[in-house]
């Protein structure tokens, strides 16, 4: 039997190896092809059973800044993060793949006295808000800084 990535070539080596009429408990360390799922040849007749005791799914990260010349915002995301967009001053939503519930955010920028905080705002949206803060203005929502986030599920 071998077990490998959905979508790429099959190896010419064995997952596992076993007789007729024998029952077998054995693992494979399987990479996941671009679809996340795994193909499975076997050369004769077999009744298998998976267990995932594993997964490791890309990562939800991205980048902003402003484009100093226009103003603009640049966004620079993971394939995970389908869309995002300016919310308003100081504030950004990110679209995501997948459900974010219980999901964290981690933020951060390397300018002293800003923050990033971040939270899920719907099902799918993870909602970002940098501030700023000093003696003269407080507490104040920023957009022209750069930060990066994380989102952990």
């Amino acid at each position: 039997m071998t077990a490998f990535a959905q979508g790429t070539t099959r190896p010419g080596t064995n997952s596992a190896s076993f007789a007729a009429n024998q029952t077998q408990t054995t693992g494979a360390v399987v990479a996941l092809g671009p679809t996340g799922q795994i193909a499975v040849n076997v050369s004769q007749t077999a009744t298998l059973y998976g267990d995932v005791t594993g997964y490791y799914a890309p990562p939800i990260q991205g980048n902003y800044s402003t484009d100093f010349g226009t103003g603009e915002p640049i966004f620079q995301t993971s394939a995970r993060i389908l869309s995002a967009s300016r919310a308003s001053q100081g504030t950004f939503d990110f679209r995501i793949d997948r459900p974010v519930a219980g999901c964290l955010v981690f933020g951060t920028t390397n300018e002293p006295g800003y923050t990033v905080n971040g939270y899920q705002l719907s099902t799918y949206i993870i909602q970002i808000q940098v501030l700023g803060r000093d003696e003269r203005f407080g507490i104040f929502p920023v957009d022209s800084v750069f930060f990066n986030f994380q989102i952990l599920c």
